[in-house]
């Protein structure tokens, strides 16, 4: 939480997991997320395709 991930505008979770690492995609297994994207705090979501928004803080559990 020192340095932020900065992303594009309308980026999705699938855009993050692929500038983290390129086996993320793969691996991936759901995801957790804080922030105006979500509906609820530490909201759990299986898809990639999430769009996400300023100042979310995501969790990314992989296999």
């Amino acid at each position: 939480m020192v340095e932020p991930l900065i992303m594009h505008l309308n980026c999705t979770i699938q855009d993050v997991c692929n500038k983290l690492h390129k086996d993320f995609i793969s691996k991936f297994k759901f995801v957790r997320i804080w922030g105006p994207s979500s509906r609820f705090p530490g909201q759990k979501l299986l898809s990639l395709k999430h769009v996400l928004r300023d100042t979310d803080v995501l969790e990314i559990h992989i296999r």
